[in-house]
Formats: C-alpha cells, sequence, structure tokens
C-alpha cells in the first residue's frame, strides 16, 4: 500500500499496486564520489556479516568446488526522505547476495519462504479497517544474516568478491564458509 499523488485530485491510497523497486546501479556510470559512497556501503555490509557471524573464512581445500557458489554486490540508491516524506537526497545500499541458482541441491531443499502474498497484505488491511485496528510497520536490518544454520549443515561455500576478500585479507584460496 502506499500514496499516489494524482494531477487532478490531492492523492489516494493505492492499496492494489506496486511501488517500484530500485534499479540496480550500473558502475560504469557513477561519478567518483559516488564509488566513494557504494565503497562506504559495502563495508558496511561486510561488517554486519562479521557483526553477525554470518560467515566465517574457510580453506578451500579439500572442498568440492561444486559446493562453492559464487557471490556478487548488488548496488542501488535508497532515496533518504524528510518528515514531510520530500526526498531529500540519495544513499548508497549495497547487499551482498550468494548466487542461489548454483545450489547444488537447488532441486532437494525446501525453497519456499515465509511472505505474505498480495492476498493475504489485502486481507490484513480489510480485517485491520474494517476493527478499527491500529497498523504498525517495522522493519529488522540484516534480518536475513540472522537464520538458522542449515547452510552450515549442507556444507555451503560462498566465493566472494575480490573487494570483499581485500578488505578481509583474505587468501585466493579462502572462501566463506
Amino acid at each position: 500500500m502506499h500514496y499516489q499523488k494524482h494531477e487532478k485530485n490531492s492523492g489516494s491510497w493505492m492499496v492494489n499496486s506496486k511501488t517500484k523497486r530500485s534499479a540496480e546501479v550500473d558502475i560504469r556510470n557513477m561519478t567518483e564520489e559516488e564509488h566513494e559512497l557504494m565503497k562506504k556501503a559495502k563495508g558496511k555490509e561486510i561488517e554486519s556479516y562479521i557483526d553477525h557471524a554470518a560467515v566465517e573464512i574457510a580453506g578451500k581445500c579439500g572442498v568440492d568446488p561444486k559446493r562453492i557458489m559464487g557471490m556478487r554486490w548488488i548496488l542501488t540508491w535508497k532515496n533518504e526522505t524528510n518528515e514531510d516524506g520530500k526526498v531529500t537526497g540519495k544513499k548508497a545500499k549495497a547487499r551482498l547476495i550468494i548466487k542461489g541458482f548454483q545450489d547444488p541441491d537447488l532441486l532437494r531443499i525446501q525453497r519456499d519462504s515465509p511472505t505474505l502474498s498480495t492476498l493475504g497484505r489485502n486481507l490484513l488491511f480489510s480485517i485491520t479497517s474494517k476493527k478499527g485496528w491500529e497498523m504498525w510497520l517495522g522493519d529488522i536490518k540484516t534480518a536475513f544474516l540472522n537464520g538458522d544454520d542449515t547452510e552450515y549443515e549442507r556444507k555451503i561455500y560462498g566465493e566472494p568478491p575480490e573487494d570483499v576478500k581485500d578488505y578481509l585479507g583474505m587468501s585466493p584460496n579462502n572462501c566463506f564458509g
């Protein structure tokens, strides 16, 4: 649900219309200043991994290469807004992701995720409105880093990008375990 401004009236709340997601950034078209902002965002993301002990540095020796999945950065710009909802600038956002399509167990593992469907969301809004309940919204930063140990038990590894290896002082014979 989001607020949409129209030319003819002051605006309205849209329930069934999805907001546009920010597009991935092409690093070749960034200025030097934007590169620096992205570098800081990458550092913050790596520190989140470390703070949550989400990964550990492991040696590749003796590890089946099929169990090592590639990793890459997703870089986007997030709008910064003031209390009035007006955009005041942009903030660099970096996410280090593992290429799940390379998972050797892809066809054998449970792949569903506990996300709310559009129908479920609309039902929730309808019931909340009908009952006159107050609704709150929350977000947990780095929630994805607080998962269970399933990947550890499955002996899945990640091959981080070179800049991550440099940041952490990893050798070419290291990966994430």
